[in-house]
């Protein structure tokens, strides 16, 4: 017989939420159980309210039952645990049945789907979010979501025109974006295009972690712990896991580990402001020249948008994985030449595997197919290892014992010539050899690609990176003048500093930095073709002796000037906050100094601003409605509409 429902009076209700007052109580996490007859499916869940409490804190216990089952929070169980976390808030209800807890479950989950959103309101909330530098995505809204959610509803910013969103289609599609003075970052449709282009396949961060100190991330080597840029969002993770605030140097001393995949992590260049200048200020087929290349970032993006990309950085391990980055994404083409060959990763595990020697009848047995298949190819990654299709033959499988690189041997000679294959044999027989690299002339590797039928695109543009000093480029490209658009994010002074190598100017004083930097910038702009235009992406820095700024704004201006060209726009790019939310307060009332959100964006022209936008052509601004007021500033006009084409 089915229980009768029970109607309650208030009393009786005031008698309930007494008898079952939340007592929430930190308890070890090893010591809360699942439910194993959850209905609920929930791991897609996890991630994202992992990055809830990543970033909100544990603002909701765990329901458990009196046996430390869980009646409600499964998900936030699961999601403590993959954070690694020790303990977790718990409310135990004990005065809850088992039958109670078994409905309590489905109830639970089952009046949350009940509720519906007001749109409007939803999107000016996301909005607001948005724009305080909240990545939403994060939390379980996907990049078209958001889109339309942030479209559905009017825009917070009242005074501000909301760009269109990018055109359907793929990233060779033109993205519409006003030509305004500020670029913010974190707004969610520039959000969307910024995933578009992770989704192609960069990873700008890697070859940025090699030099193995201790204060290195990303290939930057930091002075202090607490400069290092993961400090502060690693030190508040440990305090809510800790349950207590840590001092500065508490957590350094204690607790702070720059090694940890935790704490790694370096800026990479946006992709997103890339695209728009390369289509503002150089043309499809014009090259661009960057002499402080360090990530893939504006070379995978050059090559995508139909552009050609000179790119020059001193370390031979951040140009490698560059090249690695984009043979991962258009199928291995591209090699760096060292001396007249070409540098090519070498499997070590590969070169070890093990095969049979070829029996007397091979031909009945196995129908002589390799003698039509060279033995090695490069995979994806633009590495050689041994053919897929020779993996697939009687000789290979199971029983062998001769190694790839003696079985083909022959194979390996033709490829690297014998003295490079000596080598070869010598890092591959060494205990736990790793992947290395080794050198072949280029018809050899020429060979491998159109051997593993990488299919050419003709619209991808044309990439180069260089090993070497920026300052002695013409060594590499000659003296003519070649280059459409310069474009390039130089390093700050010593503020990350990217190697310990003395010609690194990072690692220079800064007045012999910007006398370097002098030099590289007016080499690299004497290679810029007459009517052209240059962009650096720059932002000052302070000087750790008196914590005043250095003016890198104002000395990179004054390197373009004395190199010839004339100083012509500036905008603000804007960005998402990060740790910088965790450390402004304590570095503002310790010395008043602002949380620094932004880069500056410094334009330059060489000859006639209008010659040079004739010989790029129009780009897609014209279906931006642009008002009145949007042009103003504080009621001044600052001359921007001055055309000196007009008498």
């Amino acid at each position: 017989m089915r229980p009768r429902r029970r109607n309650l009076v208030a009393a009786d209700a005031n008698k309930l939420l007494i008898t079952s007052s939340m007592i929430i109580e930190n308890l070890p996490i090893d010591s809360v159980f699942p439910y194993k007859g959850n209905p609920r499916i929930n791991d897609n869940a996890v991630d994202k309210v992992m990055a809830s409490i990543r970033d909100f804190g544990f603002r909701q216990p765990i329901v458990v039952d009196e046996n430390m089952e869980v009646v409600v929070g499964h998900t936030r169980l699961l999601a403590a645990r993959k954070l690694g976390l020790k303990e977790v808030p718990v409310h135990i209800a004990k005065d809850m049945t088992p039958e109670k807890a078994q409905a309590y479950r489905i109830v639970d989950n089952k009046t949350g789907e009940i509720a519906e959103w007001d749109l409007d309101l939803l999107s000016r909330e996301l909005e607001m979010s948005l724009a305080n530098g909240y990545d939403m995505q994060s939390f379980g809204f996907d990049a078209s979501e958001l889109s339309k959610l942030l479209e559905s509803g009017p825009s917070v910013f009242e005074n501000t025109e909301r760009p269109p969103l990018v055109l359907p289609g793929s990233l060779r599609e033109k993205f519409v974006f006003p030509p305004f003075s500020v670029f913010d970052t974190r707004q969610g449709w520039w959000k969307d295009r910024k995933i578009k282009w992770k989704e192609l396949g960069i990873k700008s961060e890697a070859g940025r972690g090699t030099e193995g100190s201790g204060l290195s991330t990303g290939g930057v080597l930091f002075k202090t712990k607490t400069s290092h840029p993961t400090f502060y969002r690693e030190k508040t993770k440990k305090e809510k896991e800790l349950g207590y605030a840590l001092t500065a140097s508490e957590f350094a001393t204690r607790y702070f580990d720059p090694k940890d995949d935790a704490a790694a992590g370096s800026s990479i260049f946006d992709p997103v402001l890339c695209e728009l200048f390369y289509r503002w200020f150089c043309p499809a087929g014009g090259v661009i020249g960057d002499p402080f290349a360090g990530g893939s970032v504006r070379g995978i993006v050059a090559s995508e948008l139909g552009r050609n990309y000179v790119g020059m950085d001193l370390r031979e391990e951040q140009i490698d994985a560059n090249i690695e980055n984009f043979n991962q994404i258009y199928g291995p083409r591209m090699a760096r030449e060292v001396g007249g060959k070409v540098r090519v990763r070498v499997s070590a595990a590969m070169m070890t595997l093990k095969f049979k020697g070829c029996p007397t009848d091979f031909s009945d047995s196995c129908f002589g197919n390799c003698r039509n298949v060279f033995p090695f190819e490069l995979n994806k990654n633009g590495a050689l290892i041994v053919s897929r299709r020779y993996r697939l033959m009687d000789c290979y499988a199971g029983g062998g014992d001769i190694p790839a690189y003696v079985k083909f041997n022959s194979a390996l000679v033709s490829l690297f010539g014998a003295s490079e294959v000596a080598r070869i044999e010598s890092i591959v027989q060494a205990p736990n050899a790793k992947d290395f690299y080794a050198e072949m002339p280029r018809d050899s590797f020429d060979f491998l690609v159109a051997n593993g039928g990488v299919k050419q695109d003709d619209t991808v543009g044309d990439v180069k990176w260089l090993v070497g000093d920026s300052a002695m480029v013409n060594d590499f490209v000659g003296h003519e003048p070649q280059f459409d658009f310069l474009f390039s994010c130089p390093p700050y002074g010593d503020l990350e500093v990217y190697s310990d190598d003395p010609a690194d100017i990072s690692n220079m004083p800064y007045g012999r930095f910007v006398e370097t930097y002098e030099r590289i910038i007016d080499t690299w702009c004497r290679l810029l073709k007459n009517n052209r235009f240059a962009c650096f992406v720059v932002g000052e820095y302070r000087s750790k002796a008196t914590g005043g700024y250095m003016n890198f704004v104002g000395d990179t201006v004054r390197a373009f000037e004395k190199a010839g060209l004339t100083y012509y726009n500036e905008a603000i790019l804007v960005n998402v906050a990060g740790s910088l939310t965790f450390r402004v307060g304590p570095m503002f009332n310790k010395s008043r100094k602002f949380g620094k959100q932004h880069q500056n964006i410094l334009m330059f022209v060489k000859g006639s601003p209008q010659e040079a936008a004739k010989y790029i052509g129009p780009v897609d601004v014209e279906e931006i409605e642009v008002r009145d007021e949007d042009l103003e500033f504080n009621g001044v006009d600052d001359g921007s509409d001055f055309d000196q084409s007009e008498p």
